[in-house]
């Protein structure tokens, strides 16, 4: 459907980018979970129109990856272009980077809101309500730890543990948010067979996320099936005892 996808994106542009960062490869790990993002997003906006509208952060996220790996190639080969490697394009572009990546999981949060309300998974559209408060946040934290007035500066120590706190609470919400969903969320007709692509990795890749889903859905269903079995017995117990009372 389009959740695995994202969960892979998700995972790679925001968990793996922190170890690619610190390898100066940072912009590959960017590049390689939008793409995989844009994907999921193509398969999801189908069955949630909101969707759609992730493509306008993530295509601009895409072209900031390539700008961030000329960078990283102008650093490791020791040349200075000042479009690249200055400290006022370094600071407008974090801050670019930083309320793409703030709106896009707005958009992305809101959109499985919705999804999860139309097919009755109230619970799973709860949780994504409760990622977009840690999502503000986080992002409150992040603009008062990058303010540099001189009131902000002797608070900077005592706001970025409490930032760094909240971002990775929040990247791990909402992967566990993403497989649920995976898990929880499909359409009727989700049996086909993986879409086929030129280059294998993507197959296998399909293919993995394919078995994972089946898996996932049917244990699902199970559990679903379990609930629904014990709320039966418990008002069948309830009906009995209210009939003895009478």
């Amino acid at each position: 459907m389009g959740f695995g996808w994202l969960l892979l994106g998700y995972l790679t542009a925001f968990v793996l980018y922190l170890t690619a960062n610190q390898l100066g490869l940072a912009s590959f790990a960017l590049l390689l979970g939008c793409a995989l993002m844009l994907v999921g997003v193509f398969k999801l906006e189908k069955y949630e129109k909101r969707f759609g509208l992730a493509k306008y952060f993530l295509f601009p996220l895409l072209a900031g990856g390539v700008y961030q790996a000329g960078k990283e190639i102008l650093i490791l080969c020791e040349v200075e272009i000042p479009f690249f490697t200055s400290a006022l394009a370094g600071t407008i572009y974090g801050w670019i980077q930083f309320f793409l990546l703030m709106f896009l999981q707005v958009i992305l949060l809101l959109s499985i809101s919705a999804i999860a309300k139309s097919v009755g998974l109230l619970h799973i559209s709860a949780k994504a309500i409760r990622n977009f408060i840690f999502l503000a946040i986080y992002g409150v934290l992040y603009i008062l730890t990058s303010l540099t007035f001189d009131w902000i500066i002797p608070a900077r120590p005592y706001l970025k543990i409490p930032m760094i706190l909240s971002l990775l609470l929040l990247v791990g919400l909402n992967l566990f948010l993403f497989l649920s969903c995976m898990k929880n969320i499909a359409p009727a007709n989700e049996d086909e067979t993986p879409k086929r692509y030129r280059w294998e990795f993507l197959n296998k890749i399909g293919d993995t996320f394919e078995k994972n889903r089946r898996e996932a859905a049917e244990s699902g269903r199970a559990y679903a099936e379990e609930k629904l079995r014990k709320r039966k017995e418990e008002r069948e117990k309830k009906r009995i005892v209210h009939n003895k009372k009478k």
